[in-house]
C-alpha cells in the first residue's frame, strides 16, 4: 500500500471505529443483516436510517448492498444511495 492509500484507508477506518460508538450501532453488523435478509427465501424489510427515515425493501431486486453503499429502489422507482453508517436498524415488515 502507498503512502497516500495508507493514509486514507486509515483515515477510513478511524472515521468508522469513532461513529459506532456515537451512533450506537456497527455498520458492517447492518450490512449483513441486510445480506441474510435477501438470502435462504426473502422476507421484506425496511431500513431505519439516522435520521428517521425509513425504506421498505418488498423485493429482493428493490435493493443491492456493498461493504460501502446501499441501494434502494423507492415507490417512486427511484434510487436512493445509503451509506451503511447511517442504517440504525433493518426491521421485518409484513409482505403487501
Amino acid at each position: 500500500m502507498t503512502g497516500g492509500a495508507r493514509t486514507e484507508h486509515i483515515a477510513k477506518q478511524s472515521c468508522s471505529s469513532l461513529l459506532t460508538p456515537f451512533l450506537g450501532v456497527d455498520w458492517s453488523q447492518m450490512v449483513e443483516q441486510i445480506r441474510k435478509h435477501l438470502e435462504n427465501g426473502f422476507t421484506p424489510f425496511a431500513l431505519r436510517l439516522s435520521d428517521g427515515r425509513r425504506f421498505v425493501v418488498p423485493h429482493r431486486d428493490f435493493v443491492a448492498v456493498s461493504s460501502k453503499v446501499v441501494v434502494v429502489i423507492g415507490e417512486d422507482e427511484l434510487a436512493v444511495s445509503i451509506n451503511p453508517l447511517h442504517i440504525v436498524s433493518v426491521e421485518d415488515v409484513m409482505p403487501a
